[in-house]
């Protein structure tokens, strides 16, 4: 189960905005300008650029996936390879992995697991925002996110294992739209 993102909207999907508590709704038509919307009733709009190559045509949302169990990783780079709205650029075991990938690889998305060996997700955050401006970090976790609420709000997401198959293409697209 996502916990910020409600993609069976009847108009959209919807995000929760992390901190204020208010559900945003989508602008999905870029603008002449190229730009999307997001617009949270609490905090205003915010409106960031889509990255489009020479044609105009979206590029692939880069992804760096991180996890400690080679299985969950090859599930979602599986998952993930049969659509075309998605690249895997890169994988990391551990935390502090995963900083040095997302520094390396720019990735739009970090899909990050909570319990790893030395640095763990949560403890990544920070430093993962502060290399790559941005990006959007979806927590993933064999836990419920209620074990995690004092940590809810540093991530853009949270999906459970057990939904990983289900849930992450559509979760990935309604955070991509919003930026």
């Amino acid at each position: 189960m996502t916990f910020f993102t409600d993609t069976k909207a009847a108009i959209g999907p919807r995000i929760r905005c992390p901190g204020c508590g208010a559900l945003v709704s989508l602008s999905m038509a870029a603008g002449p300008d190229g730009h999307r919307s997001l617009t949270c009733s609490r905090c205003g709009a915010v409106v960031l650029p889509i990255a489009t190559n020479a044609d105009g045509e979206r590029q692939p949302w880069r992804v760096l996936v991180v996890d400690d169990e080679p299985d969950i990783r090859l599930l979602i780079r599986l998952l993930l390879r049969g659509d075309k709205r998605f690249t895997v650029v890169a994988e990391a075991a551990d935390g502090e992995s995963a900083v040095q990938m997302a520094t390396e690889h720019q990735p739009d998305f970090v899909l990050l697991d909570i319990a790893m060996p030395g640095k763990n997700g949560w403890a990544a955050i920070p430093r993962i925002r502060q290399s790559v401006p941005g990006c959007r970090v979806v927590m993933c976790s064999a836990t419920s996110p209620s074990d995690h609420k004092q940590h809810l709000a540093d991530a853009d997401a949270y999906v459970e294992k057990l939904d990983i198959r289900e849930q992450i293409p559509d979760v990935l697209v309604a955070l991509g739209a919003a930026s």
